[in-house]
């Protein structure tokens, strides 16, 4: 069954999608943004039941997403000036002052001073901009996150097979059976060790599937302070999500 979407009455600022599950046991609610819920159902469960669950639960619906937009209104670490744009990269803002040169494809030079050299034509256009900090911050996640993969597998004693990047909502990461790890792009711009976690976390799906006891143990053996960095992610996954966003 496709996805539907509908609004609610009591808060026309926000949408929420209906999201049949085969795998689901229980109706559940899932604040995907400050404009998007996604209210999940069982794929035997009744229809009735979960939207009247759905409109019990829309107080704390409320509440939550206008944290998160308030949170959205908040940041920033994405805004544009006369002299560059501020983007966000190891967990802290950083400066990208623009230049407009002949060259056809842009370049980001790190250092004391940072740099996108990009087209005249792309220089004064926000959303060429921003498409093009896209590009370049997903491939320097793959070079960041090959080596620690490579790294982390060992001391795991596990193989992985593919990485795959995205810029998945709600996910960090994940790992398939087949052995590919899928990791968000936008770990980059966290401080480094968010990655390793994430990175360390999907490498022990390939033993453990679930979260169980000896998954958390697993992860706890390679990364004794973890919980560190799983909060981390927790507090400020939203201003990886606002950077750079589309």
């Amino acid at each position: 069954m496709p996805a539907e979407q509908f609004s609610l009455q009591f808060d026309p600022g926000y949408t929420v999608e209906e999201r049949i599950s085969a795998r689901a046991r229980h109706v559940k609610i899932e604040i995907r943004s400050h404009t998007e819920v996604r209210l999940v159902i069982p794929k035997y469960s009744s229809r009735e039941a979960a939207l009247a669950f759905l409109e019990s639960r829309r107080g704390w619906i409320d509440t939550q997403v206008k944290k998160m937009r308030r949170q959205h209104e908040s940041v920033d670490v994405f805004g544009y000036a006369d002299d560059g744009v501020t983007a966000l990269w190891n967990g802290e803002p950083k400066k990208v002052h623009i230049v407009a040169y002949s060259g056809k494809q842009a370049v980001l030079k790190r250092g004391e001073k940072w740099e996108l050299y990009i087209s005249r034509s792309g220089a004064e256009d926000k959303k060429v901009v921003t498409r093009e900090l896209r590009k370049i911050f997903k491939e320097e996640a793959r070079k960041l996150a090959e080596p620690v993969l490579n790294q982390e597998a060992a001391r795991a004693d596990v193989t992985w097979e593919k990485l795959r990047l995205g810029d998945q909502k709600t996910l960090w990461g994940s790992c398939a059976a087949d052995g590919t790890i899928s990791l968000n792009w936008r770990l980059v711009m966290a401080p480094p060790e968010v990655l390793r976690y994430v990175i360390i976390h999907e490498l022990c799906h390939v033993r453990w599937r679930s979260h169980g006891p000896r998954f958390w143990a697993m992860v706890a053996r390679q990364m004794p302070e973890f919980e560190r960095w799983r909060i981390w992610l927790k507090q400020n996954g939203y201003k990886l999500h606002a950077a750079l966003s589309a």
